[in-house]
């Protein structure tokens, strides 16, 4: 329906600012997309916006708002069946729970997350962003050696379906994670 569309839409407007940083802009696409989503019944396409609407208010630093969103996202995910999506509140919650510097829980929900992406699809994008994601953490929690070993995993399957959105991040970790050894020229490189 015309209606499905415009949801889908205002998300995809919402991803575009997120990833350029324009979070207000896109919590406020996220916002409008979640309403009508919720309007039409839509569960699948609320699930989507309001784990989206979730990342946006943990940039904005509204944490309490965010956990709110993505454990409603999660439970309406797990309701409904859709595997992906209850793995992406895991990530997203990770995230959040790394942004806290509470790095246990975002090791564990990360963990998570990554177990459920490999059963989904083994391969797929959200194994990437898992990955990506834990070794940045397991680096944080002082564990460089793991975290070579886990963006290395990650860079071997961006490169093989094409994920590239997250290769800076993996570099960029990488790069802390041999600094961290003592070894500037492969932090350099």
């Amino acid at each position: 329906s015309l209606q499905k569309l415009q949801i889908n839409l205002m998300l995809n407007m919402g991803i575009i600012h997120f990833k350029l940083h324009r979070d207000a802009e896109a919590a406020d696409y996220f916002l409008k997309a979640r309403l009508l989503a919720k309007q039409t019944g839509d569960e699948a396409m609320t699930v989507s916006t309001t784990l989206s609407l979730g990342r946006a208010q943990a940039r904005l630093g509204n944490l309490k708002r965010a956990e709110q969103l993505l454990l409603q996202g999660k439970v309406l995910a797990e309701k409904n069946g859709q595997l992906r999506s209850v793995a992406l509140a895991d990530e997203f919650l990770g995230e959040l729970a790394e942004l806290r510097g509470e790095l246990k829980a975002a090791e564990s929900n990360l963990r998570s997350a990554l177990e459920q992406a490999e059963r989904i699809a083994a391969r797929g994008d959200i194994v990437v962003e898992a990955l990506q994601r834990l070794s940045r953490v397991r680096l944080k929690m002082g564990f460089a050696e793991e975290s070579l070993e886990l963006s290395e995993r990650a860079l071997t399957l961006a490169g093989s379906n094409g994920e590239v959105y997250e290769l800076g991040y993996l570099h960029s970790t990488r790069a802390h994670a041999w600094a961290s050894q003592g070894e500037r020229d492969k932090a350099v490189a």
